[in-house]
């Protein structure tokens, strides 16, 4: 009786963490990335901003407030930008929705009343919902790209236009004297030593943050296997999500967001409740109603089963297809830039680190709770939590279809 109570309060005590888990990172998927492409001009900037829905919703739900706010006048007012200390004037030029991604892009004109020199750039949007919000900022000039992030401790960007312009200058004379020079000054861009670095952490955030693939991973591995095991289950879901990710990215394959998330809602609950399904007593086919007593040591077994292998697998791919086209989302927000296959190998690259970091923590502690509690137990009651509260997800995804 005493250990049945003591398997009882663990029981509790994980559903109450997963909870409180679930309640945290509902909010926290709300934040996103927002991505602001900036062409400069001799005397003015042309800036296109996306942001997704998410919180474009958070701004109107402000906007509903004070009537004399708007969405738009939101986003102007989010944005700074000055020419040598004196401010250039915006102007709202276009809006468009991006049904694809679920997006909403802004076309924005800073008038500099002059030419631009010392470019200084000023951004205050979503901070206040989310310290973590990002904001990714490509500059563009004669052709030349410069890739920034903003956040909440790095709001302000300056950038000296005019000794820019010179190197450039430079840099054409020169190469036009030199073949061996112009091929060095065709592949130079200003900045360009941080590109990769930003689109890998870039991926490693969203991966570290995705929760619906987080819970999938760990539902995937949550039974008891040995590491091998573990692996060869892991590998086929990377895979499969790096090939959709990378056709989704380059427009290649597109499916729209709604059905992809609420597939990806649903293998949470199809793994959930298949571990459960493995588990039981009644349907495992290694453990039969007669010799239940013995089911904790026999569940050690449950590997040894070649079909139940062969059905994770597939499920492992077939899933990781669907949440490839998740992990998508966020870089056609951010966009490729003008060297799209990098953006992409670099963004990947961070992503599959993110999952190895998940990995290695997760390993340890599934491997500490089958030691000190029957897998029997603690993975059903998790697995059931976890199916149960991701099934009111998928009710919610589908509604909104």
């Amino acid at each position: 009786m005493v250990k049945r109570n003591t398997r009882d309060r663990t029981l509790l005590y994980l559903a109450s963490v997963l909870i409180v888990f679930f309640s945290s990172t509902a909010q926290a998927h709300e934040v996103g990335i927002t991505d602001t492409g900036i062409e400069v001009s001799r005397d003015s900037l042309q800036v296109t901003y996306t942001v997704p829905d998410d919180l474009v919703e958070t701004l109107e739900y402000s906007a509903s407030s004070n009537p004399s706010e708007t969405v738009s006048s939101r986003i102007l007012a989010g944005f700074t930008v000055r020419n040598a200390n004196n401010l250039c004037e915006s102007q709202l030029t276009g809006q468009r929705t991006l049904d694809a991604i679920g997006s909403t892009q802004f076309d924005i004109r800073y008038s500099c009343c002059g030419p631009v020199t010392d470019l200084h750039l000023q951004y205050e949007l979503f901070f206040e919902q989310d310290s973590s919000h990002v904001n990714v900022v490509r500059i563009s000039l004669l052709g030349r790209s410069q890739d920034v992030t903003l956040t909440s401790e790095n709001r302000e960007h300056n950038v000296d236009v005019e000794a820019l312009v010179r190197a450039l200058a430079a840099a054409t004379e020169s190469a036009s004297s030199s073949p061996q020079s112009r091929l060095a000054g065709d592949s130079d861009t200003f900045g360009q030593e941080i590109f990769g670095t930003e689109f890998s952490l870039i991926g490693i955030k969203h991966r570290l943050l995705g929760f619906d693939q987080v819970l999938f991973l760990i539902c995937l591995t949550m039974l008891p296997m040995r590491l091998l095991t573990i692996l060869a289950l892991v590998t086929p879901f990377t895979i499969a999500h790096s090939i959709t990710l990378s056709l989704s990215t380059l427009n290649w394959v597109t499916l729209p967001p709604g059905p992809v998330e609420a597939i990806i809602a649903a293998s949470i609950v199809y793994v959930s409740f298949r571990n459960v399904w493995i588990l039981s007593v009644k349907h495992s086919p290694i453990i039969s109603e007669s010799d239940s007593e013995f089911a904790s040591s026999a569940v050690a077994k449950i590997h040894t089963c070649h079909a139940q292998k062969r059905e994770r697998l597939l499920s492992s791919f077939m899933f990781g297809l669907v949440h490839g086209f998740g992990f998508s989302y966020v870089l056609k927000e951010v966009g490729l830039g003008e060297h799209a296959f990098a953006s992409l190998l670099f963004f990947n690259l961070g992503v599959e680190f993110g999952q190895l970091i998940i990995i290695t923590i997760l390993l340890p502690v599934l491997w500490r709770l089958s030691k000190r509690y029957s897998s029997l137990y603690w993975v059903r009651g998790a697995s059931t939590v976890t199916g149960l509260i991701v099934w009111f997800w998928l009710i919610e995804r589908l509604v909104v279809l």
